[in-house]
């Protein structure tokens, strides 16, 4: 799937937008997108929001940022995100 054309003036969607019931990613991948592509213009990323969700998730921005932009879709990002959650509850128990 491609990815929507870059909008001038950049404006991530709305915090209340969830991605397969994950809440937060859709904003939170629109920003660091646009901060890796640079035309993130006045918004934030990582935002005092995003660490928290970063670290809730335990990742990094920068892991995040890769995750965003490799991820074809919304539905594969959500996808990721919940394959690494999965993976460290399972090193946890181990």
């Amino acid at each position: 799937m491609s990815q929507p054309p870059i909008e001038r003036p950049f404006r991530p969607r709305a915090r209340d937008v969830t991605v397969d019931g994950v809440p937060w990613i859709a904003r939170m991948s629109d920003k660091a997108k646009a901060f890796a592509g640079g035309y993130i213009d006045e918004y934030i990323y990582p935002c005092p929001i995003d660490r928290r969700v970063l670290a809730q998730l335990q990742l990094s921005s920068e892991d995040f940022i890769q995750l965003a932009v490799e991820a074809a879709s919304d539905e594969q990002l959500a996808e990721d995100v919940r394959s690494h959650v999965a993976e460290l509850r399972k090193a946890q128990v181990a």
